[in-house]
C-alpha cells in the first residue's frame, strides 16, 4: 500500500508498507532506477512474516523534490518517518545507489538498527583509494540541475516506448530525473558521517563482474566499517531480480526473521 507523509522539513515523502509492521521490519532504500511500486521483489519476505517498508527518496515517484545538504540528512528524515509509523527497531537494506542512504540510517539510529544489508552498493567516493578505482568522472560542487541533464543523457534508453509503462522508469523520470540527479550529486560529496562510526551489524554482498560499481571499490568501502562482513558473489553483474531474490532468501531473511519488534500501526 502506497502512502504519504509530510516531514518537519515540509517534504512530502511517498512510502509503501507490505505486511504487518508488528513483525520484524526491513526498511528498503532503492537503487537509482527503481520504484516502491514494484512490491513483487519483496513478496516472499512478507510471506515469511517480515514487514517491508520502502521509501521513495526526494524527487522519486510521488515524493517531493528536496535537496539534501548531504546523505546524513536523509537519516534524520527516515527517523522521522519511522517514529511516525511507531517502528521502534528494524533492519535496513540498501541496493546500488541506495547503499549510502541505508548506511546513513544505520549511523543515525544505531540503537534501533538491528542489521544493515548492502547489495551491489555505491562506494565511498570521497575516499581517495576508492576514488582512484572509480571509472567515471567525479564532479563536485555542481547543481542538481546539472546532474538532471547528466541523468537524462545516461538514461536516454528510458525514452524507448517499450519501457514507458515500467514503474521504475516512470518514478525515476519524475520531476526531470530529480531523484537520480540528487543521487549523482551527493554520492561524490562528503556524506556527513564517518563509516568508522558505524558499529552495528553490516553485511555487504558484491559481484566480481559488476561493471557499474567495480568490485574493489565496494570491498574497500566495506573495510572502512568496523566489524562488517563482506561476501563475494562470483557472477550476476550489478543487479538482477534473481540475484537480489537469492540474497534476500539466503542472507537477509534468515538473519532477521527471528527479530522481535515493538511494531507500529
Amino acid at each position: 500500500m502506497i502512502k504519504s507523509f509530510k516531514s518537519m522539513k515540509n517534504l512530502l515523502l511517498s512510502y509503501s508498507i507490505l505486511g504487518n509492521s508488528r513483525n520484524p521490519v526491513l526498511l528498503v532504500q532503492h537503487g537509482m532506477i527503481a520504484s516502491i511500486k514494484d512490491a513483487e521483489l519483496f513478496r516472499n519476505m512478507v510471506d515469511r512474516n517480515i514487514c517491508v517498508v520502502s521509501i521513495a527518496r526526494p524527487g522519486y515517484g510521488d515524493s517531493s523534490c528536496y535537496e539534501l545538504k548531504d546523505i546524513s540528512e536523509y537519516g534524520d528524515i527516515a527517523a522521522e518517518l519511522l517514529d511516525y509509523l511507531g517502528i521502534s527497531d528494524f533492519s535496513v537494506l540498501g541496493t546500488s545507489s541506495g547503499a549510502p542512504y541505508a548506511l546513513s540510517v544505520s549511523h543515525r539510529l544505531p540503537e534501533r538498527t538491528k542489521s544493515a544489508f548492502i547489495f551491489s552498493g555505491t562506494p565511498l567516493l570521497t575516499n581517495p583509494h576508492v576514488a582512484a578505482l572509480w571509472p567515471y568522472p567525479l564532479e563536485q560542487g555542481k547543481s542538481v540541475a546539472h546532474f538532471q541533464k547528466v541523468a537524462s543523457e545516461i538514461f536516454g534508453w528510458m525514452s524507448d516506448p517499450s519501457r514507458a509503462g515500467r514503474n521504475d522508469v516512470i518514478d525515476s523520470r519524475k520531476n526531470d530525473f530529480y531523484g537520480p540527479a540528487l543521487d549523482l550529486k551527493i554520492r561524490a560529496e562528503d556524506w556527513g558521517f564517518s563509516l568508522a562510526e558505524i558499529h552495528g551489524k553490516v553485511l555487504y554482498e558484491h559481484s566480481l563482474d559488476d561493471e557499474q560499481v567495480p568490485f574493489r571499490t565496494a570491498s574497500l568501502t566495506a573495510s572502512l566499517i568496523p566489524g562488517s562482513e563482506f561476501i563475494k558473489r562470483d557472477g550476476g553483474g550489478h543487479f538482477s531480480e534473481d540475484t537480489l531474490s537469492r540474497f534476500l532468501r539466503e542472507y537477509v531473511v534468515p538473519r532477521i526473521s527471528g527479530e522481535k519488534t515493538a511494531g507500529g500501526h
